[in-house]
């Protein structure tokens, strides 16, 4: 049984990824769809954990500089 004490990391929709990268919410489905962003399909929702969009964006950077 999981460990209840600990709250699983709370998801970012699509459109709350949108507005972190600034960019179009059809945008952020197409990375996810292709791989280029990392997420979760639940259903036929996309979901993105917070602590991995924050490390893609870590890595985008690395690579822009």
């Amino acid at each position: 049984m999981a460990d209840m004490s600990s709250r699983p990391e709370p998801l970012i929709d699509v459109k709350g990824a949108a507005e972190i990268l600034r960019v179009h919410q059809n945008t952020v489905l197409k990375m996810l769809r292709a791989g280029a962003l990392p997420g979760l399909r639940l259903g036929r929702y996309w979901r993105l954990r917070s602590a991995d969009l924050e490390a893609w964006l870590a890595r985008q950077t690395r690579l822009q500089s």
